[in-house]
């Protein structure tokens, strides 16, 4: 990506954002959400700061990565098969309550 269409951090963030925003608006008009979040800002307007300083370091966080991602390229992926790329899976227990999950049978390898 970097080699063959030279994409620079801010066109993509900006073009990542942009789907974000289409995504959320669509999604606030059809649950309604939207409004709701207004009253809750209206009811606490002391959130207003914690959501102002979340999205400044929110911002941040995303120019740093896209900025890392248009300098030196996305990560390779990895080339072994995901059976053997998975330290962890779950198996069913022949106990019906185990340490890491009581009572459902289920335990965390």
């Amino acid at each position: 990506m970097k080699l063959e269409h030279q994409t620079k951090s801010g066109h993509m963030m900006m073009a990542m954002n942009k789907w974000s925003v289409g995504y959320l608006a669509v999604a606030l008009a059809f649950t309604g959400e939207g409004l709701e979040f207004l009253g809750f800002i209206q009811r606490h307007p002391a959130v207003l700061w914690e959501l102002a300083t979340f999205s400044v370091a929110s911002a941040l966080g995303q120019f740093f990565i896209f900025l890392c991602v248009s300098d030196f390229g996305p990560l390779p992926a990895p080339s072994s098969p995901p059976q053997g790329s998975s330290s962890l899976s779950l198996h069913r227990s022949s106990s019906s309550a185990t340490a890491s999950s009581p009572g459902n049978g289920w335990e965390l390898l």
